[in-house]
């Protein structure tokens, strides 16, 4: 995996070439543990993926079962596979917000209720959080997860930030850690590690600052 460098060719001890998952341009692409590379690609094939799951259990949604029953299979089977991976992304406002919109649908799908029946996002969600606010608490969760395991090398990996290389034309896309810090309302990397380190505070803080909390 190549990270703010140029891809180039890797060779065995025996100067065989490694095959690389490459596109036409040279950049990466590939999937890594159920992930791909590209998050764009990611998203699309999550939403694919769960809109697929959704459809094969028509029946079900159309069926006389209760809906506190098609709502706890709902979120066991195609919400997993919709948010499958979710904690590494960094969304921008507009991506979370066709994610929002994504999930309205399907629960739409899963209350059995038409396009063209008017229904409030109250009454459609009931207790349940947008998935952009699950996304961010799973997100803020597995990051202060990793950074506790002193043992573990991804510890580092958090909050750093590279120093080199050369950033292409246009607005540069948001890092891990500057979606972490806008997440936690923080203005450096020292303030997000202390407030990491502390377990409790940390669920507090994004308790506090997001207005939910991890689904149960």
């Amino acid at each position: 995996m190549f990270y703010n460098t140029d891809v180039s060719k890797i060779y065995t001890i025996d100067n065989t070439e490694v095959k690389q998952a490459l596109t036409e341009t040279g950049d990466q692409y590939f999937k890594y543990l159920g992930s791909w590379c590209d998050q764009n690609r990611d998203i699309t094939t999550r939403k694919s993926l769960a809109w697929q799951s959704l459809n094969k259990l028509t029946k079900i949604w159309k069926s006389n079962l209760a809906k506190s029953t098609k709502l706890k299979l709902f979120r066991a089977t195609v919400e997993t596979i919709l948010l499958y991976g979710c904690s590494t992304w960094t969304l921008t406002q507009r991506e979370e917000k066709k994610l929002d919109g994504t999930y309205t649908r399907m629960l739409r799908v899963v209350h059995n209720i038409g396009w063209d029946e008017k229904v409030s996002n109250e009454s459609l969600y009931g207790k349940l959080d947008k998935i952009s606010h699950t996304m961010r608490t799973r997100r803020m969760k597995l990051a202060g997860h990793v950074f506790r395991d002193k043992s573990s090398p991804a510890h580092a990996l958090i909050t750093w930030v590279p120093t080199y290389g050369v950033t292409s034309r246009g607005r540069p896309a948001t890092s891990y850690p500057e979606a972490l810090m806008t997440l936690a309302n923080v203005e450096t990397t020292v303030q997000l590690e202390q407030l990491m380190a502390n377990r409790v505070e940390l669920r507090n803080h994004m308790s506090r600052s997001t207005g939910c909390s991890e689904r149960k």
